[in-house]
């Protein structure tokens, strides 16, 4: 899988356990050559053969940081490199140019924009460093000395020492354990139900906030929405470290007061967490007013079908009872018109119109984990005797379901909107949307 570049100030990434013994960049200055065209068509060539795995580089930036980078040169002009800034720039090669000249000395340039030029880029969004100047860096050197295992050059602008070693040892073998937590940190999104996870909503009650993960780069989204679900949200896109399986950001989201710090699955729990305030919370774990809003908020949230909709249409054993409640209530003397289920007074309250007028009502105690709900008793009540008899093969339906909560966003809309779901029963679903 080939990772995509992404400019964002958590590419500051170094991966210090893997640098080595360094020396000093900065004093270290061997002793100068003359240059002629000999040296450079000496240096061509040399950068052309190098290592079986090309040459490493140590670079030390003016700002203090410090990169490792693998450059592959080719006799066309073309190098391919990659470099520790982040995970992305390990596995995946950036394809390049370079040119080596003569003026007052053999120079050899990166010619076309590469991971180099990341170091020199003057916006602090790509890599960091001062508006203006980035990390201090460069992309033009001037040849010091060579041998037949190193090349040391000078940077030009900012005097930067590019020190390059030839290599056997593939780049990617440098990083194993980063690369390995990476994968893991690639699987965090088949923990999450459809990618999209809910956490409670904010210090200040007014807004919700999700994380969204992208299955195939690892990255993260967080987008915070109204506390209704409702207008398009904001987004941040915090760029991520993967660590022995988990996601830290480079730096703390702040939503309604709360200091979210990076994402994990404990295997151990089999929940997926993330770091609040400082510590690891399982996603979730918040009862439904929480998440949808109760009398408090002067509103009580609903969760609608009506009969005609395809959820209903679609041959399943739930519609094949569904059918048999409807003309049980029939018989009984209540046409069903819809159903409405609603979260008040702390319970969950499942209720049946009648297109005449009437009501007949399943009213659930619950259990709630996060997402999951786990009704533990439900009574009948409003309609007459033989209403609520014929409503009770339903309940039982209900009493077995194993009921889910989750945000959807229809597409190209701008809505977010709750649905209810059994796990059990891919066919069947309930929800409201305006």
């Amino acid at each position: 899988m080939r990772l995509t570049l992404y400019t964002a100030a958590l590419s500051l990434i170094l991966f210090s356990a893997c640098n080595g013994d360094k020396k000093d960049l900065e004093i270290y200055s061997p002793t100068a050559i003359e240059t002629n065209e000999e040296a450079v068509n000496a240096l061509i060539k040399a950068l052309s053969t190098g290592g079986s795995e090309g040459w490493n580089a140590d670079i030390r930036t003016g700002s203090g940081q410090e990169f490792i980078f693998n450059f592959q040169f080719g006799t066309d002009g073309q190098v391919s490199m990659n470099c520790d800034c982040n995970i992305d720039q390990i596995m995946a090669s950036n394809e390049s140019t370079y040119a080596v000249s003569e003026s007052d000395g053999t120079i050899l340039s990166f010619t076309n924009y590469s991971y180099l030029h990341q170091l020199v880029d003057t916006r602090p969004e790509i890599m960091g460093g001062t508006a203006g100047k980035g990390l201090i860096s460069d992309v033009e050197f001037k040849l010091i000395s060579q041998n037949d295992q190193e090349i040391v050059l000078k940077g030009l602008k900012n005097n930067t020492t590019l020190r390059l070693k030839k290599t056997d040892v593939s780049f990617a073998s440098l990083f194993e354990k980063e690369i390995e937590d990476y994968k893991e940190v690639l699987k965090l999104p088949t923990y999450v139900n459809d990618g999209l996870v809910h956490l409670n909503r904010t210090a200040d009650n007014s807004r919700l906030y999700r994380f969204k993960m992208d299955e195939e780069e690892g990255t993260v989204q967080i987008l915070v929405y109204q506390a209704n679900g409702t207008g398009n949200p904001s987004i941040q896109s915090p760029r991520t470290k993967p660590e022995d399986g988990m996601l830290f950001f480079a730096s703390p989201i702040y939503l309604g007061g709360d200091e979210l710090g990076g994402l994990r699955y404990n295997k151990e729990l089999e929940k997926v967490q993330f770091l609040k305030n400082n510590t690891w919370t399982a996603l979730g774990n918040v009862e439904a007013s929480e998440l949808i809003g109760d009398l408090d908020d002067n509103k009580v949230w609903r969760i609608s079908r009506w009969a005609a909709n395809p959820e209903l249409d679609v041959a399943n054993d739930f519609l094949t009872l569904f059918n048999k409640v409807r003309t049980d209530l029939q018989s009984a003397g209540f046409t069903y018109d819809r159903m409405t289920t609603e979260f008040l007074y702390s319970d969950i309250y499942i209720m049946l119109r009648s297109v005449e007028g009437g009501t007949v009502r399943m009213y659930c105690n619950y259990n709630s984990d996060g997402d999951n709900f786990d009704i533990t008793s439900i009574g009948i009540d409003l309609g007459t005797d033989a209403q609520n008899a014929a409503l009770k093969p339903l309940a039982d339906y209900f009493m077995t379901a194993n009921f889910r909560l989750k945000w959807a966003l229809l597409p190209g809309g701008n809505y977010l909107f709750p649905v209810l779901y059994d796990t059990n029963n891919e066919n069947f679903a309930m929800y409201n949307y305006h």
